[in-house]
């Protein structure tokens, strides 16, 4: 055999406890069922974060980094369910990720009037996917997550001209960790 063909007792070593490891199951700190630790950016089917633990916003003004959930609560006895955003550390279990921030172009130069949201919608699509390598570490045609898109309202209208570009699990998974880097 030619050398450093042959595997070192070092390698044998750590070859048998992981396989010892792997074998090992229902220990007294053994986790079982949808509540289980996540490597960040993976998908799980942990319950709703809740509504105590972030922060309940009417509009939303994103970020990139932030995490959140988009929430129907009743602020009412008897009311009707309102949307609200509910921004949310990253650790905890969350619905989506902001990975960029773009201002949504301006259709003519001389009118500033809010454009619609299917005018704002379709720069989302074209300027989202551009941005989304550079955060995820992946291009988001061959990532397994998918892209939504935080719009202007049409009250912030010019001065807020901020498209808010998300990360969110297909599946309807909720995220744990931050997606930024690991080529989710």
């Amino acid at each position: 055999m030619a050398r450093g063909s042959r595997p070192t007792a070092a390698v044998l070593l750590v070859a048998g406890l992981a396989v010892l490891a792997g074998c090992s199951g229902g220990g007294s700190g053994a986790t079982t069922g949808t509540t289980g630790t996540t490597m960040p950016g993976t998908t799980t089917t942990l319950p709703e974060t809740p509504l105590e633990q972030g922060k309940q916003l009417a509009t939303y003004n994103p970020t990139t980094g932030d995490c959140f959930d988009k929430r129907k609560v009743v602020t009412q006895s008897g009311s009707k369910p309102t949307d609200i955003f509910l921004e949310l550390d990253c650790v905890l279990p969350h619905q989506n990720e902001v990975f960029a921030v773009v201002d949504a172009p301006w259709p003519d130069e001389k009118d500033r009037t809010y454009p619609g949201d299917d005018t704002i919608r379709k720069a989302a699509k074209v300027e989202c996917p551009k941005q989304y390598a550079e955060y995820v570490g992946k291009p988001y045609e061959v990532s397994r997550l998918e892209i939504g898109y935080v719009l202007p309202p049409e009250s912030t209208w010019p001065s807020n001209r901020r498209i808010g570009c998300y990360v969110y699990d297909a599946a309807g998974l909720r995220m744990q960790g931050s997606v930024k880097g690991t080529g989710g």
